[in-house]
């Protein structure tokens, strides 16, 4: 038997990214990121690892490793590659701020018994499967965006009765145990009559009740016809609708489709009136056209990304400028743009803007240009912070090759830069894949000038190996703490040693191979 790994992928509750999958010239698939072919354990968090049989089948114990670190879960495949008995399984949705795991028993891979929803070793909700699989009786259940954003937690939790895998009957919904809404569920296990429940993008900062009838599963009472769809004139919140930073869209629906004239409204927080910032035109076929005024989906408290151009049947087309607007300043400021082609594809010369750069600290933007939506040739990488009003300043870039893969030398920026975080990493691509040395450099904020505190090597295949001294996610131009230890596979391995510029505190943590173990940290005070 060998040893196996299998890749799965988890997403944060809110942040999306968006990369190419292809197949290379060896069937591997690669995933593609502005440029760079990531290796799966680099885009992927969570990694199972496990025996294989001689049908390809997994068998025997199989462990989960987040973020290359074993956790105490997982359980028994039997040699027909069924699980079978007590398993510890991580919840759908599980990150790392909800670390939820579901614990119950196997009968040939099918749920059967009691099964716990566990949260920090807590039995958070639960309930029975049949023997065929299927939830009976009372049951507990996490709303969809449990601990879905990580600066405002939601704690929801629905609880009522399952017959035959269906809900039925009335169910509740609870905030921190506190009855807060909820509806009945027909035999069919369709909601029917009058509900009240939240908005699926809840989270404490912004949270949004919905009150009204279903008939059949289907919402009625005057914002929908008897089919379900939307009609008239509707007020649409914008899903990243945030207590300090509050988007609607108001327009007319025909049939579920938009039309007509649809404005943006904005106010910076409750108390507040709407204005208008925004807005365009639908055609009769539900579908962007002619000039329109959009707002960034991204949440910034403190700032404004306006994109204003021409759609022609939902599709951009022409010039198309990015403008920027921090709250104590009164007009927007163009920070970027370019155009597109009839095709709505990228052509030329562009500025981009980071999208996770708006904030009076860091404002970062891409210079250079697309062939048919690929980045072609040099890129410049721009920096500028509002709190020094410097002008922009080139902090990073490299070349693009036909493919659109990052080749050659390269500084990147640590993903969170910004003006007390300035981090760069000078290294080297191959296709768009890094390799060999890769330094990590802080600026001295004495000197001015960026100086060495980490780094190591890549093999060809993007994979760390031998000696790295890695930065604290958390570091600043103030407060950088590094760990050196050395890497196999891309795993971490042995001991690894923690150090506070240039003290050494000895801290260290050990790292198995392939065998899960206990592991103890010394936390640093």
């Amino acid at each position: 038997m060998d040893n196996n790994y299998e890749d799965i992928e988890w997403q944060d509750g809110q942040l999306q990214i968006n990369f190419s999958v292809v197949n290379a010239h060896n069937n591997e698939i690669q995933y593609i990121l502005d440029g760079s072919i990531l290796k799966t354990q680099q885009i992927k968090y969570l990694k199972w690892e496990g025996l294989i049989g001689n049908n390809n089948q997994k068998v025997g114990k199989w462990i989960p490793y987040w973020k290359m670190q074993g956790l105490f879960l997982g359980g028994i495949y039997d040699n027909l590659g069924l699980k079978q008995g007590i398993w510890k399984d991580l919840d759908e949705n599980f990150w790392d701020q909800a670390q939820i795991i579901q614990r119950g028993q196997y009968l040939n891979s099918t749920k059967i018994g009691r099964w716990d929803i566990i949260h920090k070793n807590q039995i958070i909700g639960g309930g029975q499967y049949d023997d065929l699989g299927q939830k009976i009786g009372k049951w507990s259940e996490l709303y969809i965006n449990f601990f879905s954003h990580s600066s405002s937690m939601s704690d929801i939790i629905h609880e009522g009765e399952y017959k035959d895998g269906k809900k039925i009957g009335y169910w509740i919904i609870l905030d921190r145990n506190q009855e807060f809404g909820g509806g009945l569920y027909n035999d069919l296990g369709l909601k029917n009559g009058l509900w009240v429940e939240f908005s699926s993008s809840l989270r404490n900062s912004s949270q949004f009740i919905y009150k009204g009838n279903y008939q059949n599963g289907l919402k009625g009472g005057g914002r929908y016809d008897n089919n379900g769809f939307k009609d008239g004139l509707w007020i649409d919140i914008n899903e990243s609708f945030h207590k300090l930073n509050q988007f609607t869209y108001n327009g007319e629906y025909k049939n579920n489709k938009k039309y007509g004239r649809w404005y943006i409204m904005y106010k910076k927080e409750s108390g507040q009136q709407f204005n208008q910032i925004g807005g365009g035109s639908f055609n009769q076929y539900g579908m962007k056209d002619g000039i329109w005024v959009e707002f960034a989906d991204w949440y910034a408290s403190q700032s404004l990304v306006m994109f204003r151009g021409e759609y022609q049947n939902s599709q951009k087309f022409g010039r198309w400028d990015i403008q920027f607007k921090y709250e104590n300043f009164y007009d927007y400021q163009l920070i970027g743009g370019g155009t597109y082609d009839i095709s709505g594809m990228k052509q030329g010369q562009w500025i981009d803007m980071n999208e996770h750069s708006y904030n009076l600290n860091s404002l970062i933007t891409y210079n250079g240009e697309y062939k048919d939506n690929v980045k072609q040739g040099f890129w410049k990488t721009m920096f500028r912070s509002y709190l020094t009003m410097a002008n922009f300043e080139q902090r990073g870039g490299g070349s693009f090759n036909q493919c659109g893969l990052k080749e050659g030398k390269w500084i990147e920026l640590h993903p969170q830069f910004s003006l007390y975080t300035q981090i760069i990493h000078i290294g080297d691509y191959r296709n768009g894949q890094k390799c060999g040395k890769w330094d990590t450099c802080i600026l001295e904020t004495k000197s001015n000038k960026f100086e060495k505190i980490g780094g190591g090597w890549y093999d060809l295949d993007g994979v760390k190996y031998g000696i790295w001294v890695d930065l604290i996610d958390k570091a600043t131009i103030f407060s950088s703490i590094t760990f050196r230890g050395g890497y196999i596979n891309g795993k971490k391995s042995g001991n690894w040693i923690i150090m506070h510029r240039n003290q050494n505190f000895n801290y260290q943590q050990m790292y198995e191979l392939l065998i899960l173990q206990q592991f103890q940290w010394w936390r640093l005070i």
